[in-house]
């Protein structure tokens, strides 16, 4: 099933919406609308939802049948072995021609939107399309952003070959949105965040669910997707690079002295929410010369580089130069 219905007005950003593991098009349709997110993107966005191709073959999750009628798909399965992921080849890989085909069919698409499972395969959509190393997503147009809820980074080899190929930071705007009650929060949801080089991370008080958005969080949401649709249009594909062996701090510290250049001063800007005064750290994002860092942790919004404290947490450690590095993660 491919939905288009039109939720929005002309001039609006298409995105394809991909579902979680053993639900549907429909079922996630009616949990962005349960959770007010269709009406409230309407005048920006056209979603186009989509059922995976392979009918579910196992239990479906119980969280889902006793809420949302079926059918229901999965886009692919896989097992732990040791300390392996193994996955079943033929279902990932026709779920991979089946998104590839739509794409190019129904698109052009400006963007992705995932629930979990379907979060993972959109992440590696996108880190496919962006290191090159899928020809058919590679002579499509970029897609320019991604919103993922509940997102993990996928192990598939094929996968995790993109993101290294791109030095583990997909150079894609992205929009993580998890719980902070979510099982997968921490470390499956932040790494999928770390492995995006423009992220922002929105946080809400719930379990692994698609959450209705306080007005702050929808402002910053909103704020995102407009960045998006202004930013220039991104590259077709990356080529990697061989990039340097990094430094020791201690000999970065002694180069820049020599170079008469000064350490840039660490700055924190606290706030009590994320009001106005974030939104054009958001949509800076789009010029495409600068990456912004903003942490929301215990109701305070930091300035700077993401780090993690000795509790595995995330904090921030970071300056105010022309390089700022990071997300925005908003815990309300």
């Amino acid at each position: 099933m491919v939905d288009s219905k039109d939720y929005s007005t002309p001039g609006r950003l298409r995105v394809l919406c991909i579902h979680s593991f053993r639900t549907s098009g429909k079922i996630f349709q009616q949990q962005l609308q349960y959770a007010g997110l269709l009406e409230a993107l309407s005048d920006l966005v056209e979603f186009v939802f989509v059922d995976a191709p392979h009918p579910a073959s196992g239990p479906i999750p119980r969280d889902v049948r006793p809420y949302f009628e079926g059918p229901y798909y999965e886009w692919f399965t896989a097992e732990s072995v040791g300390d392996r992921v193994e996955f079943d080849e033929v279902k990932m890989k026709a779920s991979e021609r089946f998104l590839m085909a739509l794409l190019a069919q129904q698109g052009p698409f400006d963007g992705l939107m995932g629930f979990s499972q379907g979060a993972a395969m959109s992440g590696a959509l996108v880190a496919l399309q962006r290191s090159g190393l899928r020809a058919e997503l590679s002579t499509l147009r970029p897609l320019r952003f991604c919103i993922l809820f509940g997102g993990v980074k996928s192990r598939h080899p094929d996968h995790l070959a993109a993101f290294e190929a791109l030095s583990g930071k997909v150079p894609c705007p992205s929009l993580h949105v998890f719980g902070d009650k979510d099982a997968l929060k921490n470390p499956h949801c932040m790494e999928l965040a770390d492995s995006f080089r423009n992220a922002t991370a929105l946080l809400h008080q719930r379990g692994h669910v698609i959450p209705a958005l306080q007005e702050p969080q929808l402002a910053v949401m909103k704020a995102f997707i407009q960045a998006a649709a202004s930013a220039p249009e991104p590259p077709a594909a990356h080529i990697p690079v061989s990039l340097p062996v990094p430094l020791p701090a201690q000999c970065q510290e002694q180069q820049q002295h020599e170079q008469g250049q000064k350490q840039p001063q660490e700055s924190r800007v606290l706030l009590r929410q994320p009001t106005a005064a974030v939104l054009p750290a958001v949509a800076a994002m789009g010029s495409g010369n600068a990456r912004f860092t903003w942490e929301y942790v215990e109701g305070v919004i930091i300035q700077g580089g993401v780090g993690r404290d000795e509790d595995g947490e995330a904090e921030t450690v970071g300056s105010t130069g022309p390089q700022r590095q990071g997300h925005l993660h908003c815990k309300l």
